[in-house]
């Protein structure tokens, strides 16, 4: 979810459930990030910087569940998510499963 309009319309739709049927706080956020650059389906990865924007696509469901703050939130994606480099919103490259931890503060529980 890259599109500043996307995130706009997400913001308007929360505050619209708030305010219309007092919801206090987001049970759950569920978030699907691309993963061909992450899957091993896709032996025919040529072109690295491309790979690695798709693979960080996931630090904007990061930046959404820590703004947010759901009391749940699951990143469904390939095997090798975890593991996977992207570039955090620090400008430092990392595992996806680090950059959770650092993003989200270590307020979370593994499921995997």
């Amino acid at each position: 979810m890259t599109l500043d309009e996307t995130k706009v319309k997400l913001d308007r739709e929360f505050a619209f459930w708030q305010k219309n049927h007092k919801v206090k706080e987001l049970d759950v956020l569920i978030a699907t990030p691309p993963c061909q650059g992450m899957s091993y389906a896709n032996h025919k990865k040529t072109n690295q910087e491309r790979e690695m924007k798709r693979n960080s696509l996931v630090v904007e469901s990061l930046v959404m569940t820590k703004r947010l703050k759901p009391r749940f939130f699951v990143y469904e994606n390939v095997k090798a998510f975890l593991g996977t480099a992207c570039l955090d919103t620090d400008g430092k490259y990392k595992s996806i499963k680090d950059a959770i931890a650092q993003n989200l503060d270590g307020n979370f529980n593994w499921f995997a």
